[in-house]
């Protein structure tokens, strides 16, 4: 998969994991996995959906970690642009799960934790698209 398509597909992911997370959020199921990063999946529905959110958080992450190796791998041919957009969006994304992910469940949703991790998310979703509109301009260029 060449470099382009991953930073679609990673941002795709992250657009999906945030818009669930409102979701999971709107229906109070913030609470509905009280452990992180675990689980105990049941069918209930608030369960399912918190889960579901963690999920595609994992996806994005493994994506996201794909594009940054990708990236970071390709010096010679990817512009110094692409690789800090990329780095930055990575390194909030690493605050975001292992720091602010987990910070919101231990602490119970707390209000200013809930909305870092939101403003941190749409940082990072940020991030990958600039890099993505970046790597289609250069694309649409040759």
């Amino acid at each position: 998969m060449d470099v382009s398509r991953l930073g679609l597909v990673t941002v795709a992911l992250l657009f999906s994991t945030i818009v669930l997370g409102g979701y999971v959020s709107q229906i109070g199921a913030g609470m509905a996995c009280p452990d992180w990063p675990l689980c105990p999946l049941t069918l209930d529905h608030f369960v399912v959906a918190e889960f579901a959110h963690r999920i595609v958080a994992f996806a994005s992450f493994l994506s996201a970690l794909t594009m940054f190796i990708t990236v970071a791998g390709n010096r010679g041919s990817t512009p110094p642009r692409i690789r800090k957009l990329v780095s930055a969006g990575f390194t909030l994304l690493i605050v975001q799960v292992f720091l602010l992910g987990s910070s919101v469940i231990y602490t119970a949703l707390q209000p200013l934790l809930v909305t870092a991790h939101l403003g941190v998310a749409v940082s990072v979703f940020t991030l990958y698209a600039m890099a993505y509109y970046s790597l289609e301009m250069i694309n649409r260029e040759k």
